[in-house]
């Protein structure tokens, strides 16, 4: 990604009207089309199999100890993650 100077792409006018808002910093605007983190291999729907397997596990009474083992996480990251209801 290169940084490119909003002043030598902008029209004066809307160059003033940016820079009204922002001030002095940068902006980032995102690729378009871009799928969101792990998409693209499948990385997002493993993490939430594997949140609804802890969650399903706790329902049926499993320790915070015995899936800290299983999932090798730590207790605080499945209390996280018992807490979300997705």
């Amino acid at each position: 990604m290169s940084y490119r100077n909003a002043k030598d792409l902008l029209p004066p006018e809307l160059y003033a009207r940016v820079h009204a808002i922002v001030g002095e910093g940068l902006i980032y605007f995102p690729a378009r089309g871009r799928k969101p983190w792990g998409e693209n291999t499948g990385a997002r729907a493993e993490l939430h199999a594997r949140n609804a397997n802890i969650r399903a596990e706790a329902a049926q009474g499993a320790s915070l100890e015995a899936l800290s083992r299983r999932y090798h996480l730590a207790p605080s990251t499945l209390r996280h993650i018992l807490r979300r209801k997705r």
